[in-house]
């Protein structure tokens, strides 16, 4: 085989590999958003997020509101402001953690360091 075309055999393995670590960072995060609440789970997605707050905002004197949860089972939320206040911490923090994980991706330059078996992928 020639040089030419192993290079390019081995640019899309790169890139293959690379957008299957991508997914599994991706997958570990979106299971890192799940939340339980009173017997409900929850995702602590963007969507989620904002329904919350629009709850909260437009109808301050409500404490409690009745969601459907992951599962579509209606789930009594006892303490708005608390359950809105944990979600966006959480969703916070766990987008941190996704930055931090996609910068490594980002930085590495071939397979080997992609899927961590080498220290200095150089």
């Amino acid at each position: 085989m020639n040089e030419r075309l192993q290079k390019a055999l081995d640019f899309a393995n790169f890139k293959l590999t690379l957008h299957n670590q991508k997914q599994n960072i991706v997958n570990t995060i979106n299971d890192k958003l799940i939340f339980y609440e009173n017997k409900g789970k929850f995702t602590a997605d963007k969507k989620m997020i904002a329904y919350v707050n629009a709850i909260a905002t437009n109808f301050p004197r409500n404490r409690s509101i009745v969601l459907l949860d992951d599962n579509n089972n209606p789930i009594k939320i006892l303490d708005l402001k608390k359950f809105l206040k944990d979600m966006v911490e959480l969703h916070k923090k766990t987008m941190e953690e996704f930055y931090i994980e996609y910068e490594k991706l980002s930085k590495s330059r071939n397979i080997k360091k992609l899927l961590n078996l080498e220290e200095n992928g150089e």
